[in-house]
């Protein structure tokens, strides 16, 4: 037996947050319970406090019988020392749970046992706050003390608010990657299947948008990781692309870039497939994609030929 750690942002906490630490106490003396993106709340992506999370897992946990402790881990914009941070506020733990290769190499070159996170049933908290948003009944996916932490703090009006405020304010910014998948020749690029909408179960190129603090490298790193599984390594970055019509969303500024990924391919987060397409057989895609790619196979050819 040993002490395992587990690393969530919990925005909110949902009951496939409580199912899996659950599942990974079972072979454990002891689980941390990390809080990640601690020093971070009311945006988008982190619209609650470490102190509103952290009670969503007390309350939610306090009759679990666990072996447990609640720690706070920031985010920090170097990727290299992050996991300093993370050795610096837990206590001693001896195998980290992730399904975030970068964690997990982070973690392994520390010395530490990794292991993946076993299947969830539930949906991505992202998905639960856009449902809260809503208006859409939620209990079938958080717990009850999430439910009613929510009402005391008006979480439902907060997410409104920071949704509404983003809507007014400039465009946001996104990035969108094409991906040479080499398993270790090159196979072809990298594509997602929507998970929700616009374009839901539609093929794109994984992306997302940037956090406020993150660097458009970071986030095109991040987004990859958390809808495709992989690790990769930038190579360029092609255009950007700011149009004002080209997301059904509204008007959104996006940064292609072009990447190399390895490792196993595992769609997370907004993605439900991915699969790695040759360059002659892509499916119809979303948004204007066809038209990213088309660049792409320009700018693969100019340095083919160079």
């Amino acid at each position: 037996m040993a002490t395992g750690l587990f690393i969530g942002r919990f925005q909110p906490l949902h009951k496939g947050h409580v199912e899996m630490i659950k599942a990974l106490s079972r072979n454990l003396d002891k689980i941390i319970i990390g809080i990640g993106s601690s020093n971070k709340s009311n945006t988008q992506e982190n619209p609650f406090t470490a102190d509103e999370r952290e009670m969503m897992l007390e309350l939610s946990l306090q009759n679990s019988g666990l072996n447990y402790k609640i720690v706070r881990i920031p985010d920090v914009n170097d990727y290299s020392v992050w996991f300093d941070v993370v050795e610096e506020v837990c206590p001693k733990f001896d195998v980290v749970f992730s399904n975030n290769e970068i964690v997990k190499k982070l973690a392994e070159k520390k010395g530490y046992q990794t292991q993946g996170l076993p299947a969830s049933q539930y949906i991505s908290a992202s998905t639960v706050r856009d449902m809260l948003i809503q208006g859409e009944d939620c209990s079938k996916y958080l717990t009850k003390e999430t439910l009613h932490i929510l009402h005391e703090i008006k979480g439902v009006e907060r997410l409104k608010k920071i949704y509404k405020k983003a809507e007014h304010n400039n465009p946001p910014t996104a990035v969108d990657i094409i991906i040479e998948y080499h398993d270790p020749d090159f196979k072809g690029i990298v594509l997602i299947e929507r998970r929700d909408d616009p374009f839901k179960g539609c093929w794109a190129l994984p992306g997302g948008f940037q956090e406020y603090g993150d660097t458009l490298e970071r986030t095109a790193m991040k987004e990859t990781d958390e809808e495709t599984g992989l690790s990769i390594t930038l190579l360029t970055q092609l255009k950007v692309y700011s149009e004002k019509d080209r997301d059904p969303r509204g008007h959104v500024n996006s940064i292609g870039f072009v990447a190399r990924g390895t490792g196993d391919l595992k769609a997370g987060d907004d993605a439900t497939k991915v699969k790695v397409f040759p360059l002659e057989k892509l499916p119809k895609l979303a948004f204007d994609h066809k038209k990213r790619i088309e660049e792409y196979l320009a700018w693969r050819a100019k340095n083919e030929n160079s």
